[in-house]
C-alpha cells in the first residue's frame, strides 16, 4: 500500500502532495513546461519509488479504456414522486427522481390492473418501485449519460399526505 503523501521532484522543483493530487500530473500537463525534465517520486521515508526521464513522459499515460458497450441497463430502486399522469399503457408518466423531472414508461401490469379498478392518484403521491436507466456513454466526456427511465415494478403508492419516512425502514 502506498503512503498517503508521496514527494514529488520535477527534477528542480520539490513538493509534498497528497496520492490523489498525484494525478495531475498527467503527460500533457509535464509536457507543456518545457522547465520540468524529468520526474522522480519518493515515498515518506524519502526511498525513491519512481524516475522518470522526460523522453519517457509518453509512455506515462494510456488512453482511458472504452467501455463493452455504448449502452448499459441501470437498475435502481426509486422513490418517484408523480407529477403527471397518463393512464394509456406505453405512454410516458411524469416524475421527479432525486430532484430531477423525467419522463418514464410504467411496465408493471399489476399496477395497470389496479388503475382500471378505479386506484385514485393525485400530483405529489410517492411510488417506491424498481426502476431500470437505459444510459449511453458519451465518448466526449468519458461518462454514461441518462437516456431513458421505465419503471418496471411498482412496490407502494404512498399518498402525497402521508409521512415517506415510515415506508423506508
Amino acid at each position: 500500500m502506498f503512503p498517503l503523501l508521496l514527494s514529488v521532484t520535477l527534477f528542480q522543483f520539490r513538493a509534498t502532495l497528497p496520492l490523489k493530487q498525484l494525478y495531475n500530473f498527467s503527460r500533457p500537463a509535464l509536457n507543456a513546461d518545457d522547465a520540468i525534465k524529468g520526474l522522480e517520486i519518493y515515498d515518506q521515508d524519502h526511498k525513491r519509488l519512481c524516475k522518470v526521464e522526460r523522453e519517457s513522459f509518453e509512455y506515462m499515460s494510456l488512453p482511458a479504456p472504452l467501455p463493452e458497450s455504448d449502452t448499459r441497463i441501470k437498475p435502481e430502486e426509486a422513490i418517484l414522486t408523480i407529477f403527471k399522469v397518463i393512464f394509456e399503457k406505453g405512454y410516458k408518466w411524469q416524475f421527479y427522481y432525486q430532484g430531477n423531472k423525467i419522463s418514464a414508461t410504467i411496465n408493471d401490469e399489476s399496477f395497470f390492473d389496479q388503475i382500471d379498478r378505479g386506484a385514485k392518484f393525485s400530483k405529489g403521491d410517492k411510488l417506491i418501485a424498481n426502476i431500470e436507466i437505459k444510459q449511453v456513454f458519451d465518448k466526449t466526456i468519458q461518462a454514461y449519460i441518462n437516456k431513458e427511465y421505465s419503471v418496471v415494478m411498482i412496490k407502494k403508492r404512498i399518498p402525497r399526505d402521508e409521512q415517506l419516512d415510515i415506508y423506508l425502514k
